[in-house]
């Protein structure tokens, strides 16, 4: 059915800003999301290198 303007609102809200907060909470995911992708170590490897890195 072709459009005829029935219904249609002309008035659109603009989608609310999102807080910077939230802004820097999705970068650091993205950030580790690619580092995990591009630095293949498995759980038990990122433990030991945590490990390391505290000391114990």
């Amino acid at each position: 059915m072709p459009f005829d303007g029935v219904d249609f609102e002309r008035d659109r809200k603009k989608p609310e800003r999102e807080a910077a907060g939230e802004k820097v909470f999705r970068i650091l995911f993205l950030v580790v999301a690619i580092t995990m992708l591009v630095m293949p170590v498995s759980a038990a490897g990122l433990i030991d290198i945590v490990q390391y890195v505290r000391g114990k």
